[in-house]
């Protein structure tokens, strides 16, 4: 089996009290905007409202996109989560556009899994849940049926079960709004390594005037200040009062 390999962005925040993500989008020194011209078949930013999700993504490139601009300046939330895509796998839409949303819950991935093989391992309602054809979809719908039965522990479970097929990365974003979880590893066989390309790091930082202090976690440095790389196949999680915790998966 062949997988090319899903050269897409992640970006995700926790922060002490509501923000926007104007200065991380569009204005800090290397904007996340501005890796959509290579990952440029949608984009998405997710966040919650009171404890409830809200989603606005796009099918097309978000340096075209005026409404990625507004969404940035103008929605805002303690957690927040956006998502570049390029994409290998499922058609250029809407429905195949990250982050995805199932009850409280969003998601995003970058890499790719054994689509069709954990598709078939899903429960009826899990299966009738999925809205377009991304593996990614499909990974993230493991995952929930995972935690259904064992919460976070359920978590850790899926992604080694799916560790155990073939896949490029099995980077991702969740979140139930309260819990902010991020979690990165590349194929050990991927060839080529991407070494660089799959990791992703956090930075503590604060927002400009207001000194609200927030997490940030992307797949690229945004500015020049210092930045830590999550370990690989640990699974980071955030909470809302910005404690950062690390446990191996």
């Amino acid at each position: 089996m062949y997988y090319s390999h899903d050269m897409c962005r992640m970006f995700g925040l926790v922060a002490e009290a509501p923000v926007s993500t104007q200065y991380w989008m569009t204005d800090c020194p290397y904007p996340f905007r501005s890796w959509s011209g290579v990952h440029c078949h949608g984009w998405g930013i997710g966040w919650y409202e009171h404890g409830d999700p809200s989603l606005t993504k796009e099918s097309l490139t978000a340096l075209d996109s005026a409404q990625f601009a507004l969404t940035s300046a103008s929605a805002k939330s303690q957690l927040f989560m956006c998502h570049l895509r390029k994409a290998t796998c499922g058609e250029h839409t809407a429905k195949n556009t990250h982050p995805f949303n199932y009850g409280r819950r969003l998601f995003a991935h970058n890499g790719t899994i054994d689509g069709s093989y954990f598709r078939s391992l899903l429960t009826k309602p899990h299966q009738a849940a999925l809205i377009g054809d991304a593996d990614s979809e499909v990974y993230f719908h493991w995952l929930l049926q995972a935690m259904e039965r064992e919460g976070v522990e359920g978590l850790r479970r899926g992604i080694r079960d799916v560790r155990e097929r073939e896949f490029t990365a099995l980077n991702f974003l969740l979140s139930d709004g309260h819990t902010l979880y991020a979690y990165w590893e590349q194929s050990r066989t991927a060839e080529p390594p991407h070494s660089d390309y799959y990791q992703l790091q956090y930075a503590v930082r604060s927002s400009g005037q207001t000194g609200i202090r927030q997490v940030v976690i992307c797949s690229e440095r945004l500015d020049n200040d210092s930045w830590v790389r999550i370990p690989q196949a640990s699974l980071f999680s955030v909470m809302p009062d910005l404690q950062v915790k690390i446990a191996a998966v």
